[in-house]
Parts: C-alpha cells; structure tokens; sequence
C-alpha cells in the first residue's frame, strides 16, 4: 500500500488515474492512495479540521479548509510571489464567510502555513517588507492583520510549517505517513 500527496493543481485526474494503474499493475502494489498535499500537511500538525494556507512554486497555490479531513471550501488561486499578506487575509475572510460560526468554528480555528519553493529556484518575496525568511515574514504579517480584523478568524492560531531552507517537503511527508 503507497500513499502519494498531491500536489494542488500538479496532477489532472487522468494522471492521477495513470499513475495508479502503472503502480498496481506494474509494481504490483495493492493499493493506491492519493491524497491532497493541504490535507498532508494539516494531519502533521494532528489536525484533521483547519485551514491550510498552501504556498507552492508548483501547482497552484490557495486557502483550503477541512473539516474531519474533508475538503469543504478552497479560495481561488493567488499569486503568493507576487502577492501581499493582505491578499491572503483576504481570501482568507471570503472562505470564512462561507462558515456559520456557530457550527464551522473548528475549521476557523487553526490555520497553517505551508510553503513549498522548489530546490532550485531562488527564494521568491512577496510584496511584504523584505525579510531573511520571507515565508515566516508573510505568516507574521498575516498573523497581525487577523488579530486585528473583526470576525471569525480573529482568533484563530496560526501553526507554521517548517522554514524552506530547513526541509521543504517535511509536513507534508510527515502527514502523509500518520
């Protein structure tokens, strides 16, 4: 049995459903598994209910929310190498609009920030002041502006993902093996 993270937006189904049929007939493996990359990384953290704020050089990046490990709401696609952490607080209030807090508040009350750059790329900036880290610098950044904004994600956590130059792959791989 093999479970492999996608990556959002890496994969169509048709490949998904190739890369299957190669691995249980050609390698004789008896299962296959796909699962969401987000889904991946909120499992590391020991969440099955959250929200992942999904930063990627491949793929697309977005702001997906799970309850019990179910894919409920994703925002739409943003530019994190162009954007600002304003556009990420945002999305991230027009995904919790689509919550009753009285029922969803578990999905609003963790988020986490997972970024995955490419090994060969240079590190990528947002439009955020310049910072050594600027991954940690954006969660910071959204941090703040959450703390201060009215509604529901007022208080909610942010869990970060470790720093891209310490190992880019490692909560995703770590939820995928829980």
């Amino acid at each position: 049995s093999i479970l492999i993270p996608a990556i959002p937006g890496a994969w169509t189904k048709s490949v998904r459903t190739r890369m299957t049929n190669i691995l249980s007939r050609r390698f004789e493996i008896s299962r296959v598994h796909i699962a969401p990359a987000p889904l991946c990384a909120l499992l590391s953290h020991g969440l099955t209910t959250g929200i992942v704020v999904w930063i990627c050089s491949l793929g697309k990046c977005a702001i997906f929310c799970y309850r019990d490990g179910m894919e409920v709401v994703a925002s739409e696609p943003f530019g994190f190498e162009n954007g600002s952490s304003q556009e990420i607080v945002d999305l991230l209030h027009q995904v919790a609009n689509k919550f009753d807090p009285a029922k969803d508040c578990g999905v609003l009350r963790q988020i986490v920030f997972s970024v995955h750059l490419a090994a060969r790329e240079p590190q990528r900036r947002c439009a955020d002041p310049p910072a050594a880290r600027p991954w940690a610098a954006a969660a910071d950044a959204v941090e703040k502006k959450l703390q201060s904004s009215e509604g529901a994600l007022r208080e909610s956590v942010i869990l970060r993902s470790p720093a891209p130059e310490e190992d880019t792959v490692v909560d995703v791989l770590k939820g995928a093996d829980l």
